[in-house]
């Protein structure tokens, strides 16, 4: 076979091709550094680098994901630290408040500084990373604590730190440490409907919800709470006697049993204007009875200078009897039971509805003020003397009122009258529908076979800053009308019982049910007087009969606990310092829980962070082992490839010798 020089030149071109070709892959890897620049270069290892820069990009997307989270839990943690902080300065205030040689102005100054507290508290509580708040759980855009309420969800906000591996960064329980916490006895009774109960504002204490069904002909009242200074605690504020609380009722007038409204009271005392007393002592009848005087007595002489009496002095001709003439009226200072007034009445003796009184008319007496002493009349009952100091109370009222279909009304009224010795059957106080915003008025009544007991020194007596909560609940027609009914109990350090009661809500049929409802109702610390306006809301499904729907404890937030706290030093009332101590350092007790909390998830993204760097140095030199040329390498292949493709150019100049008939041919 005949090579022609047309054989060779293309055979000479193909190979100068191949060797240009790699001359300028050698060219690429020297330029590039790498060993892979085109699919072509090498379809298996471009797989598998382009598998290795998938492993490293995620890493890397991870190690941003710990770091965000590793900063989002340090200032969560600062901000732990600070209310930290904020807690042992409130616990140094309260050992401070507890001091027995405080002024008034000295607690005024305390409760400033723990209010000023509670405030950075609420700052801290909307703490943001970034424009992140971190403490709202996943709903990170707002604020969590706004206009007194939460705002924040418990859901638990993660980062992906690895192929299907995520931790926490957030402390969802933040919003039971602000605004307090509900720890359920047992779980809810599905029988009553309720499907889930939240609590707000609550008094730190025990709480037992039960739902009835049914037809509550008529409504009722109670006194549930009440705060005397004067009396031994725990007492009532309507009496009809010392040992007989009051029975009372609620409706749209004195004696009626039809109020539509349901709701709580909150009632304070502002003044008491009492007039002089004569105190009853036991065993008066109708021939006679001996007074009890609160303070000496005086006449006056023709200059009017006061002229104590003495015992035996005779009062005879001072008293006016409506049941004859008395056979003696004897005073006597030096008894041992105090200053007495005795009389007697055997000459003529009592009948039931006579009344027996004290009547300057007939010869002033004066009390050491040289004011006139006039006491309210006696009046024999048909078995015995009765007295009741008459003295007007006036006081403030705040309510919740809900009508039977769900209105909620809140009122605020000051200076209302209440008759401390209203007769069974009559008014107390009246709040007129103008009043509530609604129809009808709603009347307190004296519910009890007797008046009530009127304002004595030894009865309980009201004083101002004396206060009571009254619960009322409406009657609803049957046989479907709905009530929820709740019952609380407050505890001491040491276990002991510091007050107790409860409210109940009437409403028709059907109008708990597939709702969520808020009961709004006013408990009180019965050691210090202070009122706190609470409230439960009730998701129900349809609302069933369960005696004890749920039973639970309820802690008070931090804002809560400070907002008491500062309530109590303001009054200069602060009983049970360890109660209060206790209180701080339970809080302080859970801070230090979740700061353990926040720092252990630290370290754990830190160690996945440590774990993560160590995986990409590993891809990242599979990569480049794979990637990467040996530029040595290349650098001798390149040398040694411009050598060939010289000595291939010299080679074929010399042994191929074209002629113009080869180029032509």
């Amino acid at each position: 076979m005949r090579i022609t020089n047309k054989m060779l030149t293309n055979e000479l071109r193909r190979n100068l091709n191949i060797n240009m070709n790699r001359l300028d892959e050698f060219e690429r890897q020297l330029y590039t550094g790498k060993k892979i620049n085109r699919p072509s270069d090498n379809p298996a290892g471009l797989v598998k680098s382009l598998r290795l820069r998938t492993n490293l990009n995620e890493g890397e997307q991870y190690l941003t994901n710990i770091n965000e989270g590793v900063s989002f839990l340090a200032t969560t943690d600062a901000a732990l630290a600070s209310v930290n902080e904020i807690m042992q300065k409130a616990r140094e205030l309260v050992v401070k408040a507890a001091t027995g040689t405080n002024d008034p102005d000295a607690h005024s100054a305390v409760a400033k500084e723990l209010k000023e507290l509670n405030e950075q508290i609420k700052i801290i509580a909307n703490s943001t990373y970034g424009s992140k708040y971190i403490f709202a759980g996943t709903n990170v855009t707002e604020s969590p604590f706004y206009d007194g309420l939460w705002r924040g969800n418990q859901d638990i906000l993660e980062v992906e730190v690895g192929i299907g591996v995520t931790t926490a960064i957030n402390i969802p329980q933040m919003v039971e440490f602000f605004m307090g916490r509900m720890e359920f006895n047992k779980a809810m009774d599905a029988a009553s409907g309720i499907s889930k109960l939240t609590g707000y504002n609550l008094r730190e204490g025990q709480y037992k919800l039960s739902t009835e069904i049914g037809a509550f002909g008529n409504s009722t009242a109670i006194e549930s709470q009440s705060y005397l200074q004067a009396v031994a605690k725990n007492k009532s504020f309507f009496y009809e006697n010392a040992q007989t609380a009051a029975t009372l009722g609620a409706g749209t007038g004195a004696g009626a049993t039809d109020a539509s409204y349901s709701g709580s009271l909150a009632i304070e005392v502002k003044k008491v204007d009492s007039a002089p007393h004569f105190f009853i002592q036991s065993g008066s009848d109708a021939n006679g009875l001996t007074f009890t005087v609160d303070q000496p007595l005086y006449r006056k002489d023709a200059s009017g200078n006061l002229i104590p009496l003495n015992d035996g002095d005779d009062l005879t001709g001072n008293f006016s009897y409506t049941g004859g003439a008395i056979t003696s009226a004897t005073y006597n200072s030096s008894a041992g039971g105090g200053i007495t007034v005795t009389i007697d009445t055997s000459g003529s003796p009592a009948a039931a509805g006579d009344t027996l009184e004290l009547d300057n008319g007939l010869g002033k007496l004066y009390d050491a003020q040289g004011n006139e002493y006039i006491p309210a009349p006696a009046t024999f009952n048909g078995t015995e003397w009765e007295y009741h100091g008459v003295s007007t109370v006036t006081a403030d009222i705040k309510g919740h009122v809900y009508t039977l279909d769900g209105q909620h009304k809140e009122i605020s009224l000051n200076d209302v009258e209440l008759n401390m010795e209203a007769g069974a059957g009559e008014a107390i106080f009246t709040i007129s529908a103008a009043d509530i915003g609604l129809s009808d008025d709603l009347v307190i009544w004296n519910n009890s076979g007797n008046a009530l007991g009127g304002i004595d020194a030894r009865n309980p007596q009201l004083v101002a800053g004396d206060k009571t909560v009254i619960s009322f609940s409406a009657a609803a027609a049957g046989p479907n009308a709905q009530k929820v009914s709740t019952e609380y109990g407050f505890n001491n350090l040491d276990g002991e019982q510091i007050g107790h009661g409860s409210h109940s809500f009437t409403f028709n049929s059907g109008f708990l049910d597939n709702k969520i409802t808020d009961l709004h109702f006013f408990t009180m610390d019965q050691e210090t007087g202070l009122i706190q306006d609470g409230s439960l809301s009730l998701q129900t499904n349809t609302l069933g009969t369960a005696p004890e729907a749920a039973e639970f404890e309820y802690q008070a937030g931090i804002l809560g606990y400070m907002d008491d706290l500062i309530n109590k030093v303001q009054a200069g009332i602060l009983p049970q310092v360890g109660n209060q101590l206790a209180g701080a350092d339970t809080r302080m007790q859970e801070l230090l829980y979740h700061r353990s909390t926040v720092g252990a998830r630290i370290n754990r993204l830190e160690l996945q962070e440590s774990r993560l760097t160590s995986t990409q140095e590993s891809l990242t030199d599979l990569l480049s082992q794979t990637e990467d040329a040996n530029m040595a390498e290349v650098i001798m292949e390149l040398k040694m490839q411009e050598n060939v493709y010289r000595a291939a150019l010299a080679t074929g100049a010399r042994i191929i010798m074209p002629t113009l008939l080869d180029f032509l041919s």
